[in-house]
């Protein structure tokens, strides 16, 4: 799971890169199981890190992470 997370944050970081997200709009998500990560709203990718996604559960009960 671990190893999803830092792709996430990656590939978060490369729409900043290729121009596909302005400011903190749009998310990004991907899902593992029967777990969607997620970058949390309200933060710039630049400055994402792994530590700040959030995970839930395929009812949208929050399973990891503070943010939302």
């Amino acid at each position: 799971m671990q190893n999803a997370w830092q792709k996430l944050v990656e590939t978060a970081r490369r729409t900043v890169e290729d121009g596909l997200v302005v400011g903190t709009s749009g998310n990004v998500s991907v899902r593992v199981g029967d777990t969607v990560l997620v970058t949390p709203t309200g933060v710039p990718y630049d400055r994402l890190g792994a530590d700040e996604l959030c995970a839930v559960d395929l009812e949208g009960r929050v399973t990891a992470g503070d943010m939302r």
